[in-house]
């Protein structure tokens, strides 16, 4: 199963993700005259989060939320199916 491999390769998955964050953030860059900041409530004179952060909170979501979800689909008491985790996944995608 491929989440199984994702699981077991968790290191590959994560340069992976660090590549794709890393390729979005020179297109970013390059493209658009700079990195984009985000200010909170969209208000210039109030402190911004950069996109730069996404190198590094990205790839720990992603070190985080592996092993969490292996132990979401091995959970003894309660089985969740592939199916049931992929649902919420979608359905949280949506919201």
């Amino acid at each position: 199963m491929i989440t199984q491999k994702i699981i077991q390769n968790k290191l590959p998955f994560i340069i992976l993700v660090i590549s794709l964050v890393g390729l979005h953030i020179f297109w970013e860059y390059h493209y658009n005259n700079g990195v984009t900041t985000h200010h909170l409530l969209a208000r210039e004179d109030l402190t911004g989060i950069s996109n730069w952060w996404g190198l590094l909170s990205i790839p720990l979501l992603s070190w985080i939320l592996i092993p969490l979800s292996k132990w979401l689909y091995n959970k003894d008491s309660i089985t969740y199916s592939l199916s049931k985790i992929t649902k919420g996944f979608i359905g949280g995608l949506v919201f």
